[in-house]
């Protein structure tokens, strides 16, 4: 995999309270606006994105997303040990 230097981690996105700046929809957008390339998004599972993906599906924000330029793919933070193997 070639190294990209314009790689951002946008989520997990801070609140419009705790830094005074754009809603996470609207950062989301602005931030893939930004990248004249490919974009890669990973989805989280859970609770906690669940308002994101609510918002970006309803019409003012889903017809704003460029569709054939991003890569959505799932993801898990989860920490899972490995196995250990025995002698």
């Amino acid at each position: 995999m070639a190294t990209n230097d314009n790689r951002h981690v946008i989520w997990p996105l801070p609140t419009r309270a705790e830094t005074g700046e754009t809603p996470p929809p609207k950062r989301l957008l602005t931030r893939i606006a930004a990248n004249s390339g490919r974009v890669a998004i990973c989805l989280t599972g859970g609770s906690s994105p669940k308002q994101l993906y609510q918002l970006l599906a309803t019409d003012s924000y889903r017809s704003r997303i460029p569709w054939e330029r991003i890569h959505w793919f799932i993801g898990d933070e989860r920490f899972c040990a490995g196995r250990r193997s025995t002698p």
